[in-house]
């Protein structure tokens, strides 16, 4: 519920409390972990939306959390099932450290459905801010790795991938080429390193 306050908050921050008829959807919500603490905004008239290509995660969220709470699972094509300029409000926490091929096309995408107006996307990235990460007593590799990587290669980084398996996709940007990437369609709000507490860095969006 931590989480979810400081993406309620950054919103606020920008764009004032969100208000009956707006619609918010989460990216690669998993079974709606924060997205289902949006259900006081759903109960007030906010549209809210959550989505996972983990089908068994989005039929659990379906049957066990609120029903104004709206669930669907997507593929990993860039493809959204909303109307140009709708959704008020986008997350995705650590979606795009997985996106290894799509990523510009997936911008375009949430570009596509954002509101222009009264519109803010949220994106978590693994970026030169980042930091090893640590919890319970084990550390992530994918930091460690990625900065044995960044370290060992002759040329400036771009962006790196790597992985160990269909769900363990790391990506990894350089700010330069992340920045050069994210001004070809967004105004860059805000960019905050360690986003609640994470390794990652939050890059704020709205539409150009």
């Amino acid at each position: 519920s931590l989480n979810a306050d400081e993406y309620r908050k950054s919103f606020e921050k920008h764009f004032g409390e969100l208000k009956e008829g707006d619609k918010i959807m989460e990216l690669g919500c998993s079974s709606g972990r924060m997205i289902r603490w949006f259900e006081p905004e759903a109960s007030r008239g906010v549209d809210v939306w959550g989505c996972d290509i983990d089908g068994p995660a989005i039929a659990w969220a379906q049957q066990n959390l609120p029903s104004n709470l709206n669930f669907f699972m997507n593929t990993t094509a860039p493809h959204l099932p909303f109307r140009d300029n709708s959704l008020n409000f986008i997350f995705a926490e650590s979606v795009f450290t997985h996106i290894a091929e799509l990523a510009d096309a997936w911008l375009l995408e949430l570009a596509r459905v954002m509101n222009k107006d009264r519109g803010l996307a949220i994106l978590s990235i693994n970026d030169e801010f980042e930091r090893i990460y640590e919890t319970g007593g084990k550390m992530f590799t994918g930091p460690q790795k990625a900065r044995k990587l960044i370290k060992d290669l002759k040329e400036p980084l771009g962006k790196l991938t790597f992985t160990d398996g269909p769900w363990l996709t790391g990506v990894w940007y350089s700010n330069e080429f992340i920045l050069s990437r994210l001004n070809k369609i967004f105004n860059i709000i805000e960019i905050i390193p360690k986003y609640h507490g994470m390794y990652q860095t939050a890059y704020l969006l709205s539409i150009k």
